[in-house]
């Protein structure tokens, strides 16, 4: 199946001729291979189906494959929307933005997936400080550093983090929502392997706090989401604020107050951050065609509503998609132990109540700005039930109104539908059934894809979600089907780079902004895609046999930023010894005890049972150097040059160079004779300052498979022709 060999690659005649080559090989009595000899007969009949069956197996469908794959572990991954998190650029002014408002980054549409209040909150200032000087002290104010983003970070916890650093984030005082979002931008130093989802971080323990009239008070850390590691890499950091917060006066502007205290730290490399956005809000990349919105009955709100209460049941939608008003409600009613949807129509202000009892009737009244209030005739017979989900109002676009239909449900298995609405999003298609009950009413029914009871409707999307295919009509055979929820997406198209500006499209007063790169969005795995996924994961199995599954394995541990790995096994394979060398602000940094404890938590479940890994830090060996060159007369630069081409050559802790790697002595010896100005190299020494670690081979020197060279003592002496 993956990369298979071909089995449908030779022709009848080319079968047949290879058959009839091998005859004399099994028979010495067998001489007429004319078509006249009934063997031939056979043999080409046997060759005929041979044809048949390598054709039939070559032939492996994508379900086949796909089910084949699953076998082995391997599903699609589902497609997904892309999620960006925005801010608003001016912070003056209330905005009050509806469920599936369209905000647009040039063409491309994201949409709010609930109500937004922003009421000009904004972060005040930013401090950082230490509690060991006291328990209420303040901090020194970096706002300015982390207002905009800087090339260079700020260290929020010094140069030597210690646990009782903290971080305060000082928050307009207006108000304080329940969940606030930040967005870190933190200075990524060095090339760290992605933490390990739900993974303690190894390095620190970060704990937030809030200011409350008793002082500050620990938020319980499942109310906290924190992406950033301890501040070692970008994300997002979500906060749910209890609700003894309270203003505090420790700085001299009043507001809410939040505290990053740092409780435990050990960190391999010091964090930095680069800038800080809060009070941001989450849109999704797709643009809703149709809207299910879906409301329980016996969650009304009626206090605000201009009908009288004792006759109404009056219930408050607040969504964009409403102010188009192409829309269809429908309400659950029940009657005999049965629940069943039906259609209700819109009458206006103007008819009697008396009218609006006789039948399957609501008003619809609009309060403003995409909020509308729709009453129902409690006293009359037809109202929903009190029972969840028992309201549905679909709203659509004036385009998608007029292709809302999808077709109808003729009753056989498997009918395919083509649909009018391309690159739709499958984790919103919700189907409406029209169809005729037992006593021939027209009733209704919401049906998502992936049932599978016999008397229920059973769908899936196919090809590029442009297809549905009905397996099983269930008991809907004769009824018709609608989209009833339905959202165009972009895929990985909508992971928009940091720093766009969004709009509404009939607005431009208020402008958005994304501190960070969408993520999240991807069109549903191919089988071809998902072939090639299960290719890469047989060739780099998570599993360690030889040297290099160890090395490979290591260098990618969660979360550690590892820079060189090289693992030496013994004669017999029982044990491998491995030298890792960690990145660090150090030049020759040693492992410490949290890297290796991490290391081994991570490659227990991967080694051999029967082999035991043994982690070192590397052994860093001086190189001294002593050279005499003849240059040219005015080359003053030359003894410089020579003296960092040799360090460059030698450094065995930048990229250039691995463990064990030899260093050649004609090589170093013809680079700095090719030097400009210099005539010739007189005299050259290199020599090793700990022996014991290197072995000699003539005049080049292979350090041991453990350690890393770099420039000890470099002489570089000049002399002029």
């Amino acid at each position: 199946m993956l990369h298979s060999v071909n089995l449908d690659d030779k022709t009848y005649e080319e079968l047949r001729q290879k058959a009839v080559s091998k005859i004399p090989l099994y028979s010495s009595e067998w001489t007429n291979f004319n078509k006249s000899d009934p063997g031939i007969t056979i043999l080409e009949a046997l060759t005929s189906f041979q044809l048949m069956q390598q054709k039939a197996i070559n032939t492996v469908t994508p379900a086949v494959q796909m089910k084949l794959l699953k076998m082995a572990g391997y599903v699609p991954e589902p497609a997904g929307c892309a999620r960006v998190l925005l801010g608003v650029s001016c912070q003056e002014q209330k905005i009050n933005l509806p469920m599936n408002q369209k905000l647009y980054a040039g063409e491309t549409c994201f949409e709010t997936p609930e109500e937004i209040i922003y009421d000009r909150e904004r972060i005040l200032g930013v401090y950082i400080g230490s509690r060991n000087s006291g328990q209420m002290s303040a901090g020194t104010d970096i706002t300015e550093l982390v207002k905009t983003e800087l090339p260079i970070g700020c260290e929020i916890f010094t140069e030597q983090p210690e646990s009782g650093r903290f971080m305060d984030i000082l928050l307009s005082g207006t108000g304080i929502k329940e969940q606030l979002i930040f967005y870190i931008s933190a200075e990524e130093r060095v090339k760290r392997n992605p933490f390990s989802d739900n993974k303690r971080i190894p390095f620190a323990r970060v704990v937030w706090q809030v200011w409350t009239p008793e002082g500050f008070w620990e938020i319980p850390v499942e109310k906290v989401r924190d992406e950033t590691c301890g501040f070692l890499v970008s994300g997002e950091i979500r906060i749910q604020i209890p609700a003894n917060a309270a203003v505090s006066r420790l700085y001299s502007k009043e507001g809410y107050l939040l505290r990053a205290l740092l409780a435990e730290a050990d960190y391999d490399i010091p964090p930095k951050v680069r800038s800080i956005e809060g009070f941001l809000f989450e849109v999704f990349q797709k643009d809703s065609l149709g809207i299910t919105y879906t409301i329980d009955g016996n969650c009304r709100k009626a206090s605000a509503a201009p009908v009288s209460e004792e006759r109404y049941m009056t219930f408050e939608l607040y969504g964009v998609l409403q102010d188009s008003g192409y829309q269809s409600v429908y309400c659950m009613e029940q009657e005999d132990g049965i629940r069943k949807y039906y259609k209700y129509n819109e009458i206006d202000m103007e008819t009697g109540d008396d009218f609006m009892e006789q039948g399957r009737f609501y008003r619809k009244i609009p309060v403003g700005d995409s909020r509308y209030y729709y009453c129902f005739n409690k006293h009359g017979r037809y109202h929903p039930a009190a029972c969840k989900k028992s309201l549905r109002i679909v709203c659509y676009g004036e385009q998608a109104f007029s292709r809302r239909l999808v077709g109808d449900i003729y009753g056989y298995d498997n009918q395919l539908f083509e649909l009018s609405v391309k690159n739709i999003f499958d984790g919103d298609l919700l189907l409406l059934v029209e169809y005729e009950n037992r006593r021939g009413e027209i009733v209704y029914d919401f049906v998502p894809p992936g049932l599978t009871g016999d008397e229920e409707l059973n769908f899936i999307p196919v090809g590029d979600s442009d297809k549905i295919l009905v397996t099983n009509p269930g008991i809907y055979a004769g009824g018709r089907l609608y989209f009833a929820n339905v959202s165009a997406f972009a895929g990985a198209e909508g992971n928009v780079r940091k720093g766009n500006e969004f709009f509404i499209s009939d607005r431009t007063d208020v402008v958005f902004f994304n501190p960070a790169k969408g993520r999240g969005g991807r069109k549903k795995e191919t089988v071809e895609e998902l072939k090639k996924r299960f290719a890469a994961d047989m060739l780099y199995p998570d599993c360690a046999v030889n040297r290099e599954d160890y090395g490979r394995i290591i260098m990618n541990t969660p979360g550690l930023a590892i820079h060189k790995v090289r693992a030496v096994m013994d004669k017999g394979g029982s044990s491998v010894s491995v030298a890792v060398k960690p990145y660090s602000i150090a030049a020759m940094p040693k492992l410490s005890e949290v890297y290796k404890e991490e290391i081994m938590k991570y490659i227990e479940d991967k080694r051999l049972l029967t082999t035991k890994v043994k982690l070192c830090s590397p052994v860093y060996v001086p190189i001294n150097v002593h050279c005499v060159l003849y240059v040219k007369k005015y080359a003053e630069s030359c003894r410089k040059m020579a003296q960092e081409l040799i360090r460059k050559q030698l450094d065995y802790t930048v990229d250039d160079h691995d463990f064990g790697e030899k260093i050649i002595y004609g090589n170093l010896f013809r680079a700095i004779e090719s030097l400009e100005g210099v005539e010739y190299v007189y005299s050259l020494s290199v020599k090793a300052g700990k022996s014991r670690n290197v072995t000699m081979a003539g005049c080049d020197i292979i350090p041991d498979e453990d350690s890393l060279c770099y420039p000890g003592d470099i002489v570089v002496d000049t002399k002029t022709m």
